[in-house]
């Protein structure tokens, strides 16, 4: 850990002792590795798109020596709800001999195109779709407020969804449900292309008015390998045995892509990793539960935050695999870890990067103490090169199967 304390990226912030209840913070001296506008979801459930392309923006901005480069999360939202609307359709075939209140039906159609997401199902779309500068495909109205569009949507879906079981009912033919799946595939693309506009092919960028496609634009002037990251998660649940490999099933935006898939180690495990990953300057996508501790105002993330015990005389006893296992915490929101906050050349905090714009937190960052981090924070995501011999034989061995109501399951949104 030597290497940290002469990296320039890591500075010691002033931070004031943890046991009291708000922390003083001066980012404004800093050496963290954003580079640009904090970006805002607005009315959406669009954050680990947000979260992705921050990572990717940041690293290629360093690539190509440049100050600012904004990517299009409306290209990335457009054709994520495209593939989950398919990928709803191919799971209600396959349940479709299944009773309605069988627990994967009612699942399946409870939320059939939601805007939350996970890691795997960015790589998903990029590699199959690739990416655009913001200016080649703008947010619309209803790329910052989604609410009516997922309505239209989840309706026709759910609509479909039920015909679908009734033709099956009929003695209908597969061939006439496939017919009936690509006439609602038709019509979702048309809504969203009238909700969100239509994607672009071809697009010029740069001074030179170059021209890509997206897939060639991500090639050259990305060119970020996401297939070397994956997911480390911490559930410490009697049911989730730590030092596991677990795949969520009957969940993705794409039968056909990257399976939802994470490694269950120790959260002392997951902050080391994150702290090597963040001072070789690498920002880190990571899922925590941002309900929880979080003053939006000063932008601390803190567990003494707010004094909740001492105000109303009483106290919580759940451990942190509890919360998960009796519904009190979940995985429900996904941010960049951009720097390491130091004191006395001991990490005592993280410097995070939301996507609600600048009106929160400082300037749209916050402060992340390591008892925030590891009571709250549950997925990260780092370079496979972090791994140990032994976590990379539980990578490359068979997965243990979760269903997707599993709390490791929920969505980032």
């Amino acid at each position: 850990m030597d290497k940290m304390a002469d990296n320039d990226l890591i500075r010691n912030k002033g931070i004031m002792s943890a046991a009291q209840t708000m922390w003083t913070i001066d980012f404004d001296s800093e050496q963290s590795l954003e580079i640009g506008k904090v970006q805002n979801q607005k009315f959406t459930g669009k954050c680990w798109i947000y979260a992705g392309l921050n990572l990717l923006r940041i690293l290629a901005n360093r690539k190509n020596s440049r100050t600012s480069i904004i990517l299009s999360a409306n290209y990335i939202a457009y054709y994520d709800k495209y593939e989950k609307s398919k990928y709803f359709f191919e799971k209600v075939i396959e349940t479709m001999k299944l009773p309605s209140d069988n627990r994967l039906v009612e699942h399946l159609f409870k939320n059939p195109c939601p805007d939350a997401g996970q890691w795997a199902m960015f790589n998903n779309i990029i590699k199959k779709y690739g990416i655009v500068p913001q200016e080649s495909m703008p947010d619309t109205y209803s790329a910052l407020d989604t609410n009516q569009m997922n309505i239209c949507l989840s309706t026709i879906l759910r609509d479909s969804g039920c015909n679908i079981r009734k033709l099956n009912m009929k003695g209908a033919s597969l061939e006439q449900i496939n017919s009936e799946v690509e006439t609602k595939m038709d019509e979702i693309r048309r809504i969203l292309s009238l909700c969100l506009g239509e994607p672009p092919t071809e697009f010029q960028y740069g001074k030179m008015e170059k021209k890509y496609s997206p897939i060639s634009y991500y090639k050259s002037e990305i060119g970020v390998d996401l297939d070397k990251y994956l997911c480390l998660i911490n559930a410490p649940m009697l049911k989730v045995p730590m030092y596991k490999k677990y795949c969520i099933q009957n969940l993705n935006n794409m039968s056909e892509g990257k399976k939802i898939e994470y490694i269950n180690l120790p959260i002392e495990t997951l902050k080391e990793k994150v702290i090597e990953q963040i001072a070789d300057g690498t920002p880190v996508w990571f899922g925590c539960d941002a309900g929880k501790m979080i003053d939006k105002k000063t932008g601390i993330m803190d567990d003494n935050t707010f004094n909740v015990s001492h105000i109303l005389n009483t106290s919580y006893l759940f451990s942190k695999g509890e919360q998960l296992e009796y519904h009190q915490s979940e995985m429900n929101h996904a941010m960049l870890i951009i720097g390491i906050i130091l004191k006395d050349q001991k990490v005592v905090g993280f410097k995070v990067e939301d996507s609600h714009g600048n009106q929160v937190g400082k300037d749209g960052y916050f402060y992340m103490s390591i008892d925030w981090f590891e009571k709250y924070v549950y997925q990260v995501v780092i370079d496979k090169r972090y791994l140990s011999m032994d976590e990379e034989k539980i990578l490359d061995g068979e997965s243990l199967y979760l269903m997707p109501w599993n709390p490791m399951g929920t969505l980032a949104n």
